[in-house]
């Protein structure tokens, strides 16, 4: 599991009928409110979650078949880093749905990456968070940009109301 799988139940978790599929009420209103945040920031980028939830199935499930190249990143230490980042992001080191949608997307996996190309979204990070600074064009510029973005995403506020 990693975080392709983790974006894959974010999708799930956006998905209106989701509250209804529990009784205890606070889970339910929890789920309400998480899916809400989540759909807004899925309509921010322009993205059926949906399309995305079939088309990232669809990835993972050709994935199985292949074999895990030797100099990649291990998936569970993947997850482990986005799971640390997005602890990063929240209040208190708690993640939301929000911080776990932008922690995924600030080093998505290949195959969301891959996913996110085939809906034709070049900079998912950009397109769900709009208001985090793109870098600056040029050698020079992205050297100063890079500092000045990371100060400005571990800025910037992203609570879910």
């Amino acid at each position: 599991m990693g975080p392709d799988h983790l974006l894959l139940a974010l999708s799930w978790i956006s998905d209106r009928s989701m509250p209804d599929r529990f009784e205890d009420p606070d889970k339910r209103r929890e789920l309400t409110e998480e899916g809400e945040a989540l759909r807004e920031r899925f309509a921010e980028a322009g993205i059926d979650p949906d399309e995305l939830r079939g088309a990232l199935r669809a990835a993972l499930a050709e994935a199985e078949d292949e074999p895990v190249p030797e100099d990649g990143v291990p998936v569970n230490l993947a997850l482990m880093r986005t799971m640390g980042r997005a602890g990063q992001l929240g209040e208190d080191n708690h993640a939301g749905v929000i911080e776990l949608l932008r922690a995924i997307l600030e080093q998505p996996p290949p195959r969301c990456r891959e996913v996110f190309e085939l809906l034709g979204v070049d900079e998912p990070l950009y397109a769900f968070f709009p208001e985090i600074p793109r870098p600056a064009i040029g050698a020079e510029a992205e050297l100063d940009s890079e500092a000045e973005r990371d100060a400005a995403l571990d800025d910037l506020d992203v609570a879910v109301p």
